[in-house]
Formats: structure tokens, C-alpha cells, sequence
């Protein structure tokens, strides 16, 4: 698997389990607090460099105005020495780029307006859960990363933007460049992600995330990204999400989300063979009660219809490419202009 689409996946789990946020326009100003520095015990999803909040900045924001939804993990009772020396250095970076970049870097375990100690745990746990998801099976590499972005000065938009490993600000030189790129070369070749290739898409899985089995498929410019679980002698249930939002299937009788395979590979190659990542086939617009609507579904016979034209005539309304809520955005951006 391309390492790019690795990264991608995890930031698209990171979509899925909270908000990810990139604010403002320019540097933010104020200084780093001394956040708890995370065990290895941290949830979610989510990866790269945390972001700050200061003083100046847009989106600055003080203890005071703290909406921030950062939840402090439980410690590891009795951590290996491995496991000290990661988290000290996780704290160590987060802090320098907390301090220095204010609220211009993505973050996921951090959403809203957080205080720097807050952003520097939030940071902890993005880095921390990109660790566990792919810098386990290159620890030299994600290191000396690691350590390269803690001595590293970052004084301009786009080095903040930059700051979290699979973030290249399209392709300019940023900090730590050489490092990223050996991490990259290093989880394309030792990665947890297998590929499967289906009649409708690629797609690749991974079962080293937060269960049992995760999967990433892109068609298009849609990204797809299926998480399955099961109790002991059941198969696997699957939910299935586009560019981060839970999409759901038509059946007549209801609407239908999960689907189910027996072991990981397999819901790989149901995905492979268009089982979820086809549920964009049909998408149409209608009018119910004076509300607009939009549905996405895999195919209109579902409903009754033998095209996704006609299922928007009986709708009464018109076929479009995806439904807003649907695209990448969510249908919604800021600051505007924006899309």
C-alpha cells in the first residue's frame, strides 16, 4: 500500500471518531502549558503534529474560553522503559509545536477551543495513536523524526500546517522533510496495511487501529472507510463511512448501514467488490414536507426504480453527482470563501 493512503485512512478515521480542526489564518501567538504527558494507553484516531491556540492568532483562545474536548487517557500502570521514552518524547515535541504554531496545525483528540495544555494532550494522543497504527514497525525512523521536529523552528504558515508526519504542505520543503520521507519509505515497505483488489476498487486493511479490522477504499475522489468489530462466534458487523460521514444503504423497508464478513480479508474483498464503496451509484435531490433532501444508495432497484433517473422523477426531484453531506467537507467549510 502507498504509504500516502495509509496516512490518508488514519485521517479519515480520525474524521470519523471526532472533529478535526485546522483554524485561522496565521500564526497564533501564546505559550505552551505543561499538558500531562500521555501513557501509551491513548484512544481515537488521528495523527501527526497537535495544534495550538494562543493569545493572537485566529481562533486564540484562553483556559477561560475552553471548549476543548481532549480526554485525558488512563496511565499504564507499570510502563516499559520503551514505553517512558516515547511518551517523553512525544511530550517534548508536541510541547515545541504547541508553543510555536498556535491554532495552524490539524488535530483530532484536541477539537475545539482548547487551552496550550490541552492542545499539547491532544497532540500527545494524535501522536501517540499514529504511532501504535503505523510508527510500531519503523521505531528508528518515526524517532528520529520525532526528535527532528522537537529542535525544529517553525515560523511560518505552511511549516505549522506541516508539522504532522504525512502532512507535505504540496510537496514545499518543510521541516523535516528527509525524516518523513524515510518514515514513509519505511511503512510502505514494514506497514500493517494489505492490499486487495476487487472488481470496483482497491482497498486496503489493517487490523492493528483500535479493533479488529480496519479498511480504507478510494473511488473517485471519495474515500471510504469501513470499521468492523464482532463479539466471540459472531462474524464481523461493519459500518461504513464516506469522506468521514456514515452513509447508509436503501433497501424499501428502512435504511441499512452495516454489512458483514467473515474475517478481515474478507471485508476487504466485499469492499474490493463495490460492498459499501458503491453506495454513491445513485444520488438524488427531493423535496419532503417543504425540507430538502438528498440520499446516496448503491441502486435504485432497492426502492423500485429501475434507474437512479427514475427513482428521482418518482421522487419528484433530480440526480446529482453526491449529496452535500457527503463530500469531503461535509457540505460545510471555514473560513469562506471556501469549498
Amino acid at each position: 500500500m502507498n504509504w500516502h493512503r495509509a496516512l490518508l485512512a488514519l485521517s479519515l478515521l480520525g474524521l470519523a471518531c471526532g472533529q478535526v480542526t485546522s483554524l485561522g489564518n496565521q500564526k497564533g501567538g501564546g505559550n505552551a502549558g505543561q499538558g500531562g504527558a500521555a501513557a501509551d494507553a491513548g484512544t481515537g484516531a488521528g495523527f501527526g503534529g497537535g495544534a495550538g491556540a494562543g493569545s493572537s492568532g485566529s481562533g486564540g483562545s484562553s483556559a477561560a474560553t475552553s471548549t476543548c474536548d481532549v480526554v485525558p487517557a488512563v496511565p499504564i500502570a507499570n510502563p516499559t522503559p520503551e514505553q517512558v521514552e516515547r511518551t517523553k518524547l512525544i511530550h517534548d515535541f508536541c510541547t515545541n509545536v504547541v508553543k510555536q504554531c498556535g491554532d495552524a496545525s490539524p488535530r483530532w483528540h484536541a477539537g475545539g477551543i482548547c487551552s496550550p495544555a490541552e492542545l499539547v494532550l491532544g497532540c500527545e494522543q494524535d501522536l501517540l495513536q499514529g504511532y501504535l497504527v503505523l510508527g510500531a514497525a519503523c521505531d528508528a525512523e518515526w524517532k528520529k523524526w520525532v526528535i527532528c521536529g522537537t529542535n525544529a523552528t517553525y515560523d511560518t504558515l505552511p511549516e505549522c500546517s506541516a508539522v504532522g508526519i504525512g502532512q507535505f504542505n504540496g510537496g514545499e520543503v518543510i521541516q523535516c522533510h528527509a525524516e518523513k520521507l524515510a518514515f514513509g519509505d519505511c511503512v510502505h515497505t514494514k506497514g500493517p496495511w494489505k492490499d486487495v483488489t476487487g472488481t470496483y476498487t482497491t482497498c486496503s486493511y489493517n487490523t492493528l487501529i483500535s479493533g479488529p479490522c480496519e479498511l480504507f477504499c478510494t473511488v473517485g475522489k471519495n474515500h471510504f472507510g469501513i470499521s468492523c468489530s464482532a463479539n466471540p462466534g459472531l462474524p464481523l458487523e461493519c459500518s461504513c463511512m464516506v469522506n468521514g460521514e456514515l452513509i447508509q444503504e436503501f433497501d424499501g423497508l428502512g435504511w441499512y448501514g452495516n454489512s458483514y464478513a467473515t474475517d478481515c480479508a474478507d471485508a476487504a474483498k466485499r469492499a474490493a467488490d463495490g460492498e459499501c464503496t458503491n453506495r454513491l451509484e445513485c444520488c438524488f435531490q427531493y423535496t419532503n414536507g417543504g425540507k430538502d433532501v438528498c440520499l446516496c444508495g448503491s441502486d435504485p432497484k432497492l426502492l423500485g426504480q429501475p434507474t437512479c433517473q427514475a427513482l428521482a422523477e418518482f421522487a419528484g426531484g433530480k440526480v446529482v453527482d453526491i449529496c452535500s453531506q457527503y463530500l469531503p467537507t461535509g457540505g460545510n467549510c471555514w473560513p469562506p470563501p471556501c469549498q
